[in-house]
């Protein structure tokens, strides 16, 4: 049996989208925005499987959008029926064909936020 571990990557403001803080957060604080279309990076990789991204969910969250390099953007809904700080959700899966460029998350719909991204 191998255990894999590893940390998510902290997401830092840019343009649309603020930073606010929370003790439940990774790393003390995530990134928010109501702006529809406001994209924010969340690194170069290369060779990526899986995506996961690091997000609360609750009653008044909205749908963001995540890609890999020129990919198709795949879509995360983050409405849930109670708040939840923290909730992985997995946008490709570990067996999914290999990626590289530029995780992008964009604002769909929505008051979104987001706290940390995983790509390996």
């Amino acid at each position: 049996m191998t255990l894999d571990f590893f940390v998510p990557t902290n997401l830092q403001p840019r343009g649309a989208w603020k930073r606010a803080t929370g003790h439940h957060y990774f790393r003390g604080d995530f990134v928010r925005t109501s702006a529809a279309g406001a994209t924010l990076s969340g690194g170069v990789y290369k060779h990526v499987h899986e995506v996961r991204l690091i997000a609360p969910s609750g009653p008044k969250l909205g749908v963001v959008a995540v890609r890999v390099g020129n990919g198709p953007w795949i879509k995360v809904d983050l409405h849930g029926t109670k708040d939840q700080a923290v909730h992985s959700y997995e946008v490709r899966s570990p067996t999914s064909k290999a990626a590289s460029g530029a995780v992008q998350i964009k604002a769909v719909s929505g008051s979104v936020a987001v706290d940390a991204i995983v790509a390996r």
